[in-house]
């Protein structure tokens, strides 16, 4: 183990490996490199543990056109920071919470009150429970509409 490890050598991680086994196959499919010896090269890049061993690897080779790419030896970040969230877009998400939480209220009394009306009896009801039922819709609508916003916007793409 201690014998890759010398003075001045930086341990490398998965990503740095990645990079070189890219640039590899590149010269490969450029016609640099025959098959044995990039399965040979690609088997040694799984294998090294310092940057010292990726350079061995890639030193007799010319660089591949394109963006440079070189080894990064800072850690990447494993998530995306998340973008500040402005104050205008809280407000807007807690008025359609509210308004979400209303319309289920109104919604509930609603269909209390029609089942009640309901089981009442009167022949002249017909009208007010078309009415109440009309109400119910829209809230039902309005509980679906703003659940899916809230639901987009806690678990979605942001």
């Amino acid at each position: 183990m201690a014998d890759s490890l010398q003075a001045g050598s930086v341990r490398v991680g998965a990503a740095d490996r990645t990079l070189v086994a890219e640039r590899l196959v590149a010269h490969y499919q450029a016609g640099r490199l025959p098959r044995q010896e990039l399965e040979l090269r690609l088997t040694r890049v799984a294998h090294a543990r310092t940057d010292e061993d990726l350079h061995r690897l890639t030193i007799d080779l010319p660089d591949v056109p394109g963006p440079a790419r070189p080894i990064s030896l800072v850690p990447r970040p494993t998530t995306e920071p998340k973008p500040p969230t402005s104050p205008l877009r809280v407000a807007f998400d807690v008025i359609i919470m509210l308004l979400t939480f209303s319309a289920a209220v109104c919604l509930t009394l609603l269909l209390i009150v029609a089942g009640a009306a309901g089981t009442t009896g009167g022949g002249g009801m017909s009208g007010q429970l078309f009415f109440v039922a009309a109400l119910a819709a829209f809230g039902a609508f309005t509980v679906g509409a703003g659940s899916v916003h809230l639901m987009y916007r806690a678990f979605g793409k942001k």
